[in-house]
Parts: structure tokens; sequence; C-alpha cells
């Protein structure tokens, strides 16, 4: 990494090898001195003495130098190219200044003087002299690397807890090797299953597979593809899901939602998939939209779905249906009558129109359809009068419902449900002023 810079760096990282090897080498040998009790002179000329020294100043230089690659440092001095050229220019006046101090400390090795205070001297003035290098080496890199711990330690340790997290609430929660094809971590309501760890992602998912919901097959078969996978991280998109049915035990089918995240470290891709049950949150959801008694969207799913649509596609007919006399049944043959009322009405709705269609009960005896395409309004609304047409009886007494219906279609100026709804409503009290059991479309 030493050359990947420009001359400065280049000059920076050329004196660190010699001055910390001559440093080394100084400390080493006055150590040396002062254990054989003997001058720096002799510490250098004996051959047995100077092997000693040779051999410790490898050791603690190799040692050195393993560790600025075990911190991967390289990255660091790489980066004094572009953002720290002030710390460069401090290093490099750090290490000229070090130069010439050991070099005035090599005056000390006279062969006539071997005072054991001169040997101490300069080991201490070495010792100093090593402690400035690592101490400047430490400021010009270190603060960054103990930065960069940090944040992965805290990465890692939010990993751990979401990882944690997912596999508690989850079903299933993998880990796949998108390169190898096989599975890294296997995860089943928390627990993990080291059987499956080795496993090919395959494997795993052709089990899956065969308790598809037909209508699901293909898109599934799409998402789980590592192909798929691999090129959805080509293109930086790192995670989204999608939904699927599965067959249960009983032969009915539930909704689970995978959530997919492809990383890549390196030479290796992976991923990790959440697989959750989310039956309960659909359950939920469709409690929420429809209404209780008949089963169909209520009020304010309807008015969401009909502005939705029309935001998008610009078109579309809205039906408004009151049924006539549908006061006369709670009064006469009781409430019992008028839910059974309501329940057919709406079954005989969800027969005439289409299941693309939108079909949802705004409360009481008033019902809405929003056809999502052209039709023959005339034609549709004879059949919608016509099917809800009909006589209750108790025994004792009957009682005839028929429909007042309003129509109006998706214009310029009609293009919120709140318009459609209130033209509408105007079209349906012409039906009832016309004797009811009719439609009326706005013009």
């Amino acid at each position: 990494f030493a050359f990947k810079g420009n001359n400065r760096l280049k000059m920076i990282m050329a004196l660190m090898t010699p001055l910390y090897g001559t440093l080394c080498l100084l400390l080493v040998s006055a150590i040396v001195a002062t254990i054989y009790r003997c001058g720096l002179d002799v510490a250098f000329t004996d051959p047995r003495l100077v092997l000693i020294i040779r051999i410790w100043t490898a050791i603690i230089t190799t040692i050195f130098v393993a560790f600025l690659l075990k911190i991967k440092c390289d990255k660091y001095f790489a980066g004094l190219v572009y953002y720290n050229p002030q710390k460069r220019i401090i290093f490099f006046m750090v290490e000229c200044s070090l130069i010439v101090n050991v070099f005035t400390a090599t005056l000390l090795f006279r062969p006539d003087e071997e005072s054991i205070s001169l040997i101490i001297i300069t080991l201490l003035i070495v010792s100093t002299n090593v402690i400035i290098f690592l101490t400047a080496l430490f400021m010009l890199v270190g603060f960054d690397i103990l930065e960069d711990s940090k944040i992965q330690s805290n990465c890692q340790v939010i990993e751990n807890m979401y990882r944690s997290l997912l596999s508690e609430k989850a079903e299933v929660m993998m880990e796949i090797d998108c390169i190898s094809g096989k599975i890294l971590n296997y995860f089943l309501k928390g627990q993990k299953q080291d059987g499956l760890v080795g496993t090919t992602y395959e494997k795993v998912t052709q089990t899956i597979i065969e308790k598809l919901h037909g209508d699901d097959r293909l898109e599934y078969l799409n998402q789980i593809n590592l192909d798929h996978l691999k090129h959805c991280l080509n293109n930086n998109i790192h995670s989204w899901s999608y939904e699927y049915r599965l067959r249960t035990d009983t032969d009915d089918y539930e909704w689970y939602n995978d959530h997919i995240r492809v990383d890549q470290d390196l030479d290796s891709i992976k991923a990790i998939i959440v697989t959750s049950n989310i039956q309960q949150q659909k359950n939920l959801m469709y409690n929420a939209s429809v209404d209780d008694l008949t089963g169909i969207f209520n009020r304010k799913s309807t008015e969401e779905l009909i502005n939705s649509y029309i935001n998008l596609n610009h078109n579309g007919v809205l039906f408004l249906i009151d049924i006539d006399n549908f006061k006369a049944i709670n009064d006469t043959l009781g409430h019992t009558t008028g839910d059974k009322v309501l329940k057919d009405i709406a079954q005989k709705l969800t027969t005439i129109f289409r299941s693309t269609d939108i079909i949802g009960r705004l409360g009481g005896d008033e019902f809405i359809v929003f056809i999502k395409s052209d039709i023959d309004v005339h034609s549709k609304a004879t059949q919608l009068c016509n099917s809800v047409i009909s006589t209750y009886s108790d025994g004792r007494n009957d009682v005839t419902i028929s429909a007042s219906v309003g129509i109006c279609m998706v214009t310029q100026e009609l293009n919120t449900f709140n318009k459609l709804y209130e033209m509408a409503d105007t079209m349906l009290y012409a039906s009832k002023d016309q004797g009811k059991n009719t439609f009326n479309v706005a013009s």
C-alpha cells in the first residue's frame, strides 16, 4: 500500500522502515548491553551478541508489521492522500526529527567508554524515540482505526439484535450463500436448525413449492431464484418483500410474507430471507375493510378504493342503490328479516356484477357499486332492478322490496368519490320521485 499515494506519502512510508528498524536495533542493543554488562561497541562486535540483537530486532519488527497488517491500516494511510495533508506534513517532520535524534544518540557509541550510565542513557533516549514514533503513528491513523472499530462493533451488536428479533418473531429465517447456493444459517421459530446448515437452498425451497397456492407459484419461483437475487444486488436493490399462500395441514391456505435482504462482502454475496405468517394481519385488514353483516366492503374501504382507482384511471361508472320499502320490512317483519334482506341484496349484487368491480354497503339500506370498465349501463341497471324486486312474508304480512338507483359516470368534473356520490344521490331521489323500482342516469 506504500506505493498507491503521491510522492509525499511514498517518502513518509519509505522513511518509516529504516527509522523503525534503526530504533528497534538500538533499543535491543542497549538492552543486550545492559543485560551482559558490556559496552555498546562490544554488543555490535561480538558475534554471539550481534546474532541475539538481530534475532530480537527481527522479531519485534515482524510483530509490528503483523500488527499493521491486522488492523488493515493501508486504507487509512491511503486516505491521507486526499483528506489529511496536514497530518502527512506533521508526521514527516516527526520522522526527520527522530532520525536526527537517533544519529545524535549513536555518538555515545565510543569504544573507550564503557560506563553503564551511558548505556542507560542510550536506552532511555532510544525508548523515548520509539514511544514518540509510535505515538505519532497513532495520531496519524489511530483515531480513525478506533472510530472504525467502534462503528463495526456497534454494527455487529445491531445486527445481532436484528437477527435475534427476526428469529423470535418469524416463522423461518435463513441465511444463504448466493454463490454456492448453500444454507449458512437456518432458524425455525427462533430455534437454530443445525441439520439444515450446509443444505442446498434449492432443496429447502422445494418443500415450500409443493405447498404453494397455484396462483402464487410463478411469482414465488421468480423471487427465490438466486440469479434474481444477484440481479437485484447488481441494480443496487438490497431489500424487498413479497407475499404468497401456503397450504396448511387442514388443506386451507394461509398468507405468508418473505422479506429478503441481499448484501455483498468482498467476494461473497449473502442473502437473509425472513418468512412470517401474516394470516392474522390479513384477517384484521379484511375485518376492518368489510361490512360485518353482508361481507362486502364497508363505507370507508369503498370510498378509498374508488378514489384510488379514479386517480389512476379516470374512468368508471357509479351505481347508488337504495332499497325501497326497507323500513316496512323492519317495522312489519322484524329486524331479523331486515338483516336477511340486506344479506340477500349483497349476494345478488356480487352475482350481477364482476369480482373486479367495487361493491359496498354505505350503511342502512344503501349500497354502492363502482364498475371499472365501460358497460351497457341501461342493460345492467335493468338487470339490477329486476333482480332486487322480491316479496318477504312472515305468514301474515307481505312486504315487497325493490331498488331505486342513481347512476353517474366519471368525468373531468366528477372525479372524486364525494362528487360522484352527490350526483348519483340526486339521480337516486329522482328515481324515488318517479315511483321507485327504477333508475336514472346523469347526463
